[in-house]
């Protein structure tokens, strides 16, 4: 089962590295943060950057919540504590089911291939997605880019067309 644990700001990388010296295995089997890409201007180019989609949770799989939250107890100043006392939450089954397919086992939300089209965003399909062909996931010359309030877009060198935002995979429809 998965629990989650809220850490003080900017704690949780430093949590998990200790957590995964000091817990046994037996006790608890994996320790991760849910991560996603997505795409930031800077030094005038577009960039892809992974960032927490949950900010300071941890999330650990474990058999005995027990067992994990004894252990924990060494770190109660760097977390916070729950209403009940407490400072592990356990994910319900549904949750954890969802959380699972959406992340996929690296924990990991990686961007979509999509248009905009009369302001309305359309996703088409997930990059990372079994259906995805990963040779069609690199950038071809044909393509100009531009932005356009803040959004990523890319369409072909002379047609026009719906503009596609798929970073870093460029696939025209």
């Amino acid at each position: 089962m998965w629990c989650v644990l809220k850490c003080r700001p900017g704690r949780a990388e430093e949590i998990m590295a200790s957590c995964r010296k000091t817990i046994p295995g037996r006790i608890m089997q994996d320790i991760f943060v849910f991560t996603y890409d997505r795409m930031k201007r800077y030094q005038g180019a577009w960039h892809v950057e992974k960032k927490m989609l949950f900010p300071d949770y941890i999330f650990m799989e474990t058999d005995d919540i027990t067992a994990l939250s004894q252990q924990l107890e060494l770190y109660r100043e760097f977390t916070l504590v729950l209403e009940d006392r407490t400072m592990l939450r356990r994910v319900e089954p549904e949750e954890e089911a969802f959380l699972r397919k959406l992340g996929g086992p690296d924990h990991h939300l990686e961007m979509s291939v999509g248009y905009i089209r009369d302001g309305v965003t359309h996703v088409l399909q997930r990059i990372g997605h079994p259906a995805v062909d990963r040779a069609d996931q690199k950038r071809t010359p044909h393509y100009s880019y531009r932005t356009d309030n803040d959004k990523i877009h890319h369409e072909p060198g002379r047609g026009g067309g719906a503009c596609h935002f798929c970073f870093p995979a460029c696939r025209v429809r």
